[in-house]
């Protein structure tokens, strides 16, 4: 069994986890982080400065 544990600080910023070609994104809502919702992975994208890879 494999266990990924991933620690994101606060703050309005989108992460990324990438296993093998797919990528995961979360987001911080309130004390939890959550998977991000299509729309939010949208605007993730559209505010990421250039070269910005995940």
């Amino acid at each position: 069994m494999t266990v990924l544990a991933i620690e994101v600080s606060g703050g309005g910023q989108m992460y990324a986890y990438r296993d093998g070609q797919r990528a995961e994104f979360y987001v911080r809502v309130g004390p939890n982080t959550v998977p991000a919702r299509h729309h939010e992975i949208a605007a993730g994208f559209r505010q990421a400065p250039t070269g910005t890879t995940f």
